[in-house]
């Protein structure tokens, strides 16, 4: 269980287009549901026999809130998506939820903390199915509100607390939710396992009790990246069975040059860890994958020649995963696919501002992908917005 299988020596590298082919032009920011194609170039098939080029496999298809109403309270930028629910956190006390239906995405009552203690709520969110997680990091130790859907409407339901928290451990600033389970990251405390029995959630286990600086959950495996900025950590793999969780493995980067916080986005048994100070401040994702119960380093993606930061966000749903390039104000989100290794298919930038911060949170759910860009708005300067883009078939 303990750290081992080192990356393969044949990993691969995947690099984005060389600059000047990452992205051109800007599309229409319509409403929500409205269909502006997005700008991006990308890599994504061949053209047909006119020796036109085809359409970017991902097109714009909404902007939550529709264009002209930016949410001014958007300030953290945290975002999730889960099958036709779309989570926007804030810090401010309150969290945008979107639904997707027949008339496009439509805005849902927001949701606020119980009570005035709630600091920070918003300032990270989670949603899987039919649960919102939302959290309040610097409330005492931190707490995770739990919001369940009945009859269409969410209610606040239970408050997750990690028992080893004491006050300023800023239990919550990360989290993650995959059915019944939920993973409380704290910046000073640890990683907890919340599971639901019946209607009840409990606290399962403390699977590490140092900082958390990234956390990724998908059923039964769980990831826990260190907070670290002076060295290069190692995230541990946890796996559930009968007894509950253990160790399953330590996962170092190859050759990372330069020290970095992590980013992580799992899904089944492959793994996305970003180093964004990696290669002088050029950024990288690592990929790792599962055979058996060994996880191996498979390939490296990195962002374009110039780019910064690659891998300041990651997210992944089967073959399909994003990274974040990411420079001082804003970033590029390169759109991968697998067959049997990642390829690079498209690069996506803000629809309406250089300066938006868009990319700063990502969340890819099917053939839609959310990608928040909370620092634009004509109102505030914090104001924002969120984009959807959906992944159309290839003819």
């Amino acid at each position: 269980m303990g750290s081992g299988g080192g990356p393969a020596g044949a990993a691969g590298e995947s690099g984005a287009p060389s600059s000047g082919g990452s992205s051109s032009g800007g599309s229409s920011s319509g409403g929500a549901g409205s269909g502006g194609a997005n700008t991006a170039s990308g890599g994504g098939g061949n053209g047909g026999s006119s020796g036109e080029a085809p359409e970017p496999p991902w097109q714009q298809q909404a902007e939550l809130p529709e264009s002209g109403a930016e949410v001014q309270d958007f300030a953290t930028g945290d975002v999730s998506l889960h099958d036709g629910i779309a989570e926007l956190g804030s810090d401010v006390g309150d969290v945008h939820v979107f639904a997707q239906t027949a008339n496009g995405w439509v805005e849902e009552p927001l949701l606020l903390s119980s009570d005035t203690s709630g600091q920070d709520f918003g300032g990270s969110v989670s949603v899987f199915g039919d649960t919102l997680l939302v959290g309040a990091a610097q409330d005492g130790a931190g707490s995770v509100y739990v919001f369940e859907r009945d009859d269409g409407s969410w209610n606040e339901v239970g408050r997750l607390r990690p028992s080893a928290g004491t006050e300023g451990d800023g239990c919550a600033w990360k989290l993650a939710l995959s059915g019944a389970t939920a993973l409380v990251g704290c910046w000073n405390g640890g990683a907890t396992m919340f599971e639901r029995e019946g209607t009840e959630w409990n606290e399962a286990q403390q699977l590490v009790s140092t900082e958390a600086g990234a956390v990724a959950l998908d059923g039964d495996t769980a990831v826990i990246a260190p907070d670290l900025q002076d060295q290069v950590g190692a995230a541990q793999v946890f796996v559930r069975d009968a007894a509950g969780w253990e160790l399953e493995q330590e996962l170092v980067p190859d050759v990372v040059e330069d020290p970095s916080y992590m980013t992580l986005a799992l899904s089944g048994d492959t793994l996305l860890m970003g180093v964004q100070n990696d290669r002088d401040s050029a950024g990288a994702v690592h990929v790792f994958s599962r055979e058996g119960r060994e996880w191996r380093e498979t390939q490296l993606l990195l962002g374009a020649d110039g780019e910064a930061n690659m891998g300041r966000a990651v997210a992944i749903d089967r073959d399909v995963a994003l990274a974040v390039a990411w420079d001082d104000y804003s970033g590029i989100v390169h759109a991968y696919e697998r067959a049997t290794t990642w390829n690079q298919v498209q690069s996506l930038v803000s629809p309406r501002s250089p300066l938006d911060s868009f990319g700063r949170s990502i969340s890819v759910f099917g053939d839609t992908a959310l990608i928040a860009a909370p620092g634009m708005g004509e109102l505030d300067d914090w104001a924002g917005s969120a984009y959807l883009f959906t992944h159309v078939s290839q003819p």
